[in-house]
């Protein structure tokens, strides 16, 4: 209790000094956190709040000390969770049912706008501490225009259930499942844009109200799902502590192997799977990754199991249990991003980086920690027709930063393609804080700092 009441008379001193001129610490006290928790709350109405409306007050909320931060951070997630949008999280994800014995799943449908996709939402303990989530994704496929309605193949709909029934009896205790339906059978796609809406839906909602940890969220899949474990675990790694595939496979155009260097990856698959070359797809996925991981020991964990004797059906108990052993590092000293097109769209972050406009060919961005100098190294390529790679000069890039990452009381360098594209002092910001939450909805993704590099 001392504890909040010294944050609030710190908050209220730093708020006094923001907005008053005098002696005016006397008229504070809660009356100030009000004023920011109803700013933040009015702010977040949808998905898209318009980022350069920031609120009048936060624009004066600059030259932040780093406590400061730490006080403002809760205060910036209240105002978030009593946001309409949050309530509009609360609403398409309810809360998870239970998972006991001889209890049948809850079935909801999440609106996506022209599609509506099915889903079951349980947990088996009720949690003490925050707890993981697994996102797991049925095999089944694409009915090729035959399926009368969204929801009408039973080849889905039994697939649909086989899924949730295996993480109601062999996949780890004391996670809360997501196990969506496909919600359009003639797409039969995981990866399609509103899947992407979907997946985006259910982590802001399980981080804000169903007492979910955000470095312990998984994406796992069979079959026609591992497919987008493959490729969404690589487009969205910053999002998972890890991905696994259980049947399934993809090529490295598909699913960037790079792009893991922060994810653990497991893919499990059978030795006599090889319709469409599945486990030979796994195979060369793994040496890729083992490529990686040599220049790399620090990154790249990954485990690709061939089960002996197995063909398309497989164990698929031991892919869950190694994934819930990892953990999310959000701020990793290295990122490697390949920028890729999914269904036409792109990721506009990734970790500590941020996109504000799509760029016009694939990107490779290579970027590097050095606290010893509290230097940002960037290395920012596109790649010609030819294969060549060639260093991006039309390309800004946002660097968000925090004091995990680098000292922000210690002037910042950065360097891009080899020169010097800053040097000074960077400022902890309230507008930053509240507009980075904006994107991901994630608290280690509130940045209080970032710097915008354009090309030397």
């Amino acid at each position: 209790m001392g504890e909040i009441m010294n944050q609030n008379i710190l908050l209220s001193f730093l708020l006094a000094g923001m907005f008053f001129s005098g002696s005016a610490v006397a008229r504070l006290g809660e009356d100030r956190t009000d004023l920011v928790v109803n700013a933040v709350s009015t702010w977040f109405v949808d998905e898209e709040p318009g980022l350069s409306n920031i609120p009048n007050v936060f624009k004066k909320l600059e030259n932040l000390s780093r406590n400061q931060v730490k006080i403002l951070a809760p205060v910036i997630w209240e105002g978030y969770a009593k946001s309409p949008l949050a309530a509009s999280l609360l609403e398409s994800i309810p809360a998870p049912g239970p998972n006991e014995k001889g209890s049948k799943p809850q079935r909801h449908d999440m609106d996506l706008g022209e599609k509506v996709m099915p889903f079951y939402f349980f947990g088996r303990e009720v949690p003490t501490t925050k707890r993981p989530l697994f996102i797991a994704l049925h095999g089944g496929g694409s009915a090729g225009g035959s399926a009368a309605s969204p929801h009408a193949w039973s080849v889905n709909t039994r697939e649909w259930a086989a899924q949730a029934h295996l993480a109601r009896s062999i996949y780890p205790s004391g996670a809360l499942y997501f196990v969506p339906r496909m919600a359009d059978d003639n797409d039969g796609r995981w990866y399609y844009n509103y899947c992407q809406d979907a997946y985006d839906k259910v982590v802001r909602a399980a981080i804000l109200h169903h007492e979910v940890d955000p470095d312990r969220i998984y994406l796992i899949g069979i079959s026609e799902g591992a497919y987008t474990a493959y490729r969404m675990g690589s487009f969205m790694a910053d999002r998972w502590a890890g991905a696994g595939s259980m049947a399934g496979g993809e090529p490295t155009k598909n699913a960037p192997p790079e792009n893991m260097r922060n994810m653990a990856f497991r893919a499990d698959i059978g030795e006599r799977d090889t319709m469409f070359d599945r486990v030979g797809l796994n195979r060369r996925f793994g040496e890729a990754l083992d490529e990686w991981q040599k220049g790399d020991p620090k990154g790249y964990v990954h485990k690709i199991s061939v089960q002996p004797g197995r063909g398309h059906g497989i164990d698929y108990k031991p892919c869950p249990e190694w994934l819930f052993k990892h953990t999310r590092n959000p701020w990793p000293e290295r990122v490697v991003w390949k920028v890729i097109d999914v269904q036409g769209r792109y990721k506009p972050q990734f970790y500590w980086l941020a996109l504000d406009r799509k760029p016009s060919a694939p990107l490779y961005i290579d970027a590097r920690i050095d606290k010893a100098k509290q230097t940002v190294n960037l290395m920012v390529e596109k790649e010609g027709p030819d294969g060549q790679r060639f260093p991006a000069i039309d390309v800004d890039l946002r660097v968000y930063l925090n004091d995990e990452l680098l000292n922000l009381d210690q002037p910042v360098r950065i360097v891009r393609n080899g020169k010097e594209v800053f040097n000074g002092q960077v400022s902890r910001s309230g507008a930053v804080m509240l507009k980075s939450l904006s994107e991901r909805g994630d608290p280690s993704y509130m940045f209080p700092s970032e710097v915008v590099v354009g090309s030397p």
